[in-house]
């Protein structure tokens, strides 16, 4: 989901998951946008398996999810050298990768892994040095998160959900959402 002029979207458990019950797991991650692209048009895609380019590193599977990440392109555009994939590292398995960004980052959805020496574990984010050639092992098997990119080209400044670069920008933005300028999530049947 690009947010971009405003969108308001929602989160909830589909309708055979409030009936029959199940699991719901949900990772929310977000690519700013540049200055000049804040007020982007809204937009939705859905990703479903098989449609994101998978690499294998031994045992482990590295995912393209945004960006480019060397030759692979993932089907989620960005426009500011960002990128994001999902790992599965089986434990004792080592993965490298040279990702050429100036951020860098690992978050641990399960499990746990090592990376210069450091423990990182169910839920921790290590954030690594510009640079970095990305070397990571499994302790146990992890489901993890890499990401990296440029650094932002203008201040961020956040207040719930709303992002933008100034506070000027922040406030119009709220007042646009209680203006009603966002649409309207369709009522569902409880």
């Amino acid at each position: 989901m690009r947010a971009g002029s405003g969108i308001l979207h929602d989160e909830g458990a589909d309708d055979a998951l409030r009936t029959h019950g199940g699991r719901y797991e949900g990772v929310q991650f977000w690519i700013n946008l540049p200055k000049g692209r804040k007020m982007s048009p809204p937009a939705y895609r859905a990703i479903g398996r098989g449609m994101a380019p998978e690499i294998e590193l031994g045992a482990a599977t590295l995912t393209l999810i945004a960006g480019r990440l060397g030759e692979m392109i993932g089907p989620i555009e960005t426009w500011a050298n960002q990128w994001l994939a999902f790992g599965r590292v089986p434990a004792g398995e080592q993965i490298e990768i040279a990702p050429q960004a100036a951020e860098l980052g690992v978050y641990v959805v399960a499990g746990e892994i090592e990376i210069a020496g450091r423990t990182i574990g169910e839920g921790q984010i290590a954030t690594l040095n510009s640079g970095e050639r990305l070397a990571l092992r499994g302790h146990a098997d992890a489901r993890l998160f890499i990401f990296g990119g440029d650094p932002l080209d203008a201040p961020l400044r956040r207040y719930g959900p709303f992002v933008m670069n100034t506070d000027a920008e922040l406030q119009q933005a709220v007042r646009d959402y209680q203006a009603g300028l966002f649409g309207q999530i369709p009522s569902r049947a409880r």
